[in-house]
């Protein structure tokens, strides 16, 4: 496994989430908003980002009902790829899931994790969180903006 040194809470972030046996190599956006909310500059100007990103489509991503309504309907007219459907689609609206599914060598299960609960198992946190804050802040420039990345086939700093 690759450790990448980052700032703060994110040392080590591999390790801290095995602690919390959730087995993903990704916290949830509410380990990051309760330390990254309420920050002021030295004005006093509020430059926290964690209300405005839950307000915003990268964090609802796993709640669109139009996606689900759409995989739904493509795995029906397309069963025998049904898998693959679940998986490209995934990737970009529910990547947490997708990701450790992937990593783990295992299918995508977007079906079981809906309607989404708020719940306190880690999967189903992990599946309403959307594009988490550390899905993004885990991604390694490598390959970063060719082809190669495209569809969500980025490089993790930690894996």
């Amino acid at each position: 496994m690759k450790v990448a040194v980052l700032v703060g809470c994110w040392l080590l972030i591999g390790s801290i989430a095995r602690a919390d046996e959730t087995h993903s190599l990704f916290l949830t956006s509410d380990r990051c908003v309760a330390c990254h909310n309420g920050m002021k500059d030295a004005q006093g100007s509020d430059f926290s980002i964690g209300l405005d990103w839950r307000a915003s489509l990268m964090a609802n991503s796993s709640r669109d009902p139009y996606w689900h309504a759409s995989v739904r309907r493509e795995t029906l007219d397309h069963a025998g790829s049904k898998e693959k459907i679940v998986d490209e689609c995934s990737t970009c609206h529910m990547p947490i899931i997708e990701h450790d599914a992937r990593n783990q060598k295992k299918a995508t299960e977007l079906f079981a994790h809906l309607p989404l609960r708020d719940d306190k198992r880690a999967d189903a946190k992990a599946a309403a969180d959307g594009v988490s804050c550390s899905v993004c802040h885990q991604i390694s420039a490598e390959l970063l903006g060719s082809p190669d990345s495209y569809n969500g086939n980025f490089v993790l700093l930690v894996e």
